[in-house]
């Protein structure tokens, strides 16, 4: 019913996310048939799915029990919901100060330490925790920052902007160790 501006599968792949112009995230199954429709007030430009981090969910493949899809809103919001089977529940919401065009999932492959990183109109590709919690600016350009994709395995970024430019990174965290 309206224009499909993002997409994303499900960890499990049992179902696919899309986000709509209307405003819509509309969760569907394997056999093409809505089983969830979140309704929210602006354009849902980008979605991802952070993995459940609670083992017990995890271990069955056929389950959606527990994935976090992070939802990019033109609004200039970014949310979290938490789809359990045909239902959700909100996770948090925070503002932003700028149109988030595209997320993606980076951190560690185990699953217990994933992060939330946004381009937007802002200019610049940012590190959030997977609560939404600004972390660190990780590039800034003179132009908006369009899209953003991680590799997993090599903590890789790449980012493109509006000006054409083209930017890979390396993401390095070290240890943070507290003596009291």
């Amino acid at each position: 019913s309206a224009k499909i501006l993002s997409v994303v599968w499900a960890p499990s792949g049992n179902f696919v996310a899309l986000g709509l112009e209307s405003g819509q995230i509309s969760l569907w199954n394997q056999q093409a048939e809505e089983i969830l429709c979140i309704e929210r007030k602006s354009p849902i430009w980008c979605l991802a799915f952070l993995p459940n981090l609670d083992s017990k969910a995890t271990s069955s493949s056929n389950s959606n029990e527990g994935d976090l899809l992070v939802v990019g809103c033109w609004d200039k919001t970014l949310s979290s919901y938490k789809i359990q089977g045909d239902s959700y529940r909100i996770q948090c919401e925070r503002s932003l100060r700028y149109y988030p065009c595209s997320i993606t999932v980076a951190g560690a492959e185990s699953n217990k330490s994933n992060y939330i990183i946004v381009s937007g109109s802002n200019k610049k590709v940012t590190l959030y925790s997977r609560d939404g919690l600004r972390l660190s600016e990780i590039i800034e350009r003179d132009s908006w920052m369009w899209c953003c994709a991680c590799h997993l395995p090599s903590h890789r970024v790449v980012s493109g902007s509006g000006n054409g430019a083209l930017d890979v990174l390396q993401l390095r965290s070290d240890t943070v160790q507290a003596l009291s």
